[in-house]
């Protein structure tokens, strides 16, 4: 299905029913689907909503892309608009934690519950930015050499990888380098610890123990604490996806964490 969120086409499916629950994926330039199947058994509890954020996936591809972080979460309040959402729950993973975040920010009333998983690592992007252009290193200038870069590096975000799920995952996924470059560069001006402190929605923050690319320490412990009221639950056997890796313990989790009551 295709949402037109200004001019632009964004895909999106739709599975359940019951409070809308959105999807918020990494990369950037990946794409929703590999959320799935491992987290459809939360259908039974809401309307799961997974959506290619413009750029990537099977949303429309513009030559220029100038969004950025708060221009993805201003696309993201545009579909639950189209959608006819009045207010949503969020599930962010990797770079979508950053997008959540934007979001929430922005749109507090919008927002039930946000569920982060696997946040990235720092939280001075602009000086991070900064030090990485200073070093440049060799990046893919085009879809397959992105590709094939992600799948060498698939492994060491697992655990303990799969190959047959590293094979699923990539012949389900539509790649966008442009996206990655651009959403990275975006990251030159976005700095989450100064919003952190007016953060005011219900947080659950998730890590995997063994996550050797957005570490504990160093992105869902520091999260955790700079966000008002959030609770941080630690899997023990996954890498950065636990949703691949623990899947049962992480839907009891999540579906556990948004049936409470809310005081919002």
């Amino acid at each position: 299905m295709r949402a037109i969120v200004d001019g632009q086409a964004i895909h999106y499916d739709r599975v359940g029913c019951g409070p809308p629950l959105y999807f918020l994926h990494g990369g950037p330039g990946l794409d929703h689907t590999y959320f799935r199947p491992f987290v459809d058994p939360l259908s039974s509890d809401a309307e799961l909503v997974f959506y290619d954020q413009l750029g990537n996936g099977r949303s429309d591809r513009p030559s220029v892309l100038t969004c950025g972080v708060d221009g993805w979460a201003r696309e993201l309040e545009g579909l639950r608009a189209e959608l006819g959402h009045e207010r949503i729950d969020l599930v962010a993973h990797s770079f979508g934690v950053l997008i959540a975040a934007a979001y929430a920010l922005a749109f507090p009333d919008r927002v039930g519950a946000a569920v982060l998983v696997g946040a990235p690592s720092v939280f001075d992007f602009p000086g991070i930015y900064a030090t990485r252009r200073a070093r440049p290193v060799s990046a893919p200038n085009d879809d397959e050499s992105f590709r094939q870069q992600w799948l060498r590096r698939l492994p060491s975000y697992f655990h303990r990888f799969d190959s047959e799920v590293g094979a699923a995952l990539d012949r389900n996924t539509r790649y966008a380098v442009k996206a990655n470059q651009h959403g990275i560069a975006s990251l030159s001006t976005f700095d989450l610890r100064a919003r952190a402190k007016h953060w005011s929605v219900p947080s659950l923050v998730v890590a995997g123990r063994h996550d050797n690319i957005t570490t504990l320490a160093e992105g869902a412990r520091p999260l955790a604490a700079a966000l008002p009221g959030s609770e941080l639950v630690v899997f023990e056997q996954s890498g950065h996806f636990p949703f691949i890796e623990e899947q049962a313990r992480f839907v009891d989790v999540v579906r556990a964490y948004l049936r409470r009551p809310r005081g919002r």
